[in-house]
């Protein structure tokens, strides 16, 4: 949080870090609720069986962090075939026949093997596909 005072930019896993941790700030609002109240948490468990969301991210157990974990990667995993498909369905189908595919995947070798800057026009005419 420093570095954001400061005006510096915040690397990924700060940002992810410091979104965690505000998170779990005002997750604590409701917990000092059930422990100012006399006798309240004897309803803490009801509570966090209706609403799970309420506990802090430290008392995530491994199987709940693996069934996240397991989520996010199928989610991906979905977006990435659908960007896939639509990307060579967009390019096969301009005007109803193959078009410019295997001149598409060439270009894509050599800008991997080389500086892509150096075929700026193939590279405009490749991108109004």
């Amino acid at each position: 949080s420093k570095k954001i005072f400061r005006g510096e930019a915040l690397t990924r896993r700060e940002r992810h870090q410091l979104k965690r941790t505000v998170g779990d700030l005002f997750r604590l609002v409701p917990f000092a609720v059930f422990v100012i109240i006399p006798f309240m948490e004897i309803l803490l468990p009801v509570a966090i069986y209706f609403f799970p969301g309420m506990m802090p991210s430290t008392f995530e157990t491994i199987d709940k962090k693996k069934e996240k974990k397991l989520k996010k990667l199928k989610l991906k995993l979905d977006l990435a075939k659908f960007m896939q498909e639509s990307m060579v369905s967009g390019i096969t189908l301009q005007n109803g026949q193959p078009y410019q595919l295997d001149k598409f995947s060439e270009f894509i070798a050599r800008t991997r093997s080389k500086d892509p800057r150096d075929d700026i026009d193939e590279l405009v005419s490749f991108s109004k596909l």
